[in-house]
């Protein structure tokens, strides 16, 4: 487990930032990576699932977010 620390240490500075996001299940899916990580680091198809999770959860947040809708002057009111 020791050798985890640093890394969890640094997965843990990158991911805060994004528990503030309000995508769906995101917060729930980094916790479930500590959990997974923290707590049965061996079992690689529970790490593996929750790491695709997490994937799932954080993909809609790494999206560019889409362009600003231009309004259409219809020229009323001239």
């Amino acid at each position: 487990m020791t050798m985890l620390a640093a890394p969890l240490g640094r997965l843990g500075a990158t991911v805060a930032p994004l528990m503030k996001r309000q995508e769906p299940g995101l917060a729930a899916a980094v916790d479930e990576v500590f959990t997974a990580i923290g707590e049965t680091y061996a079992d690689e198809e529970r790490v593996t699932r929750a790491l695709a999770q997490f994937h799932e959860a954080l993909r809609p947040a790494l999206e560019p977010p889409a362009p600003p809708l231009r309004r259409r002057n219809s020229g009323a009111g001239r």
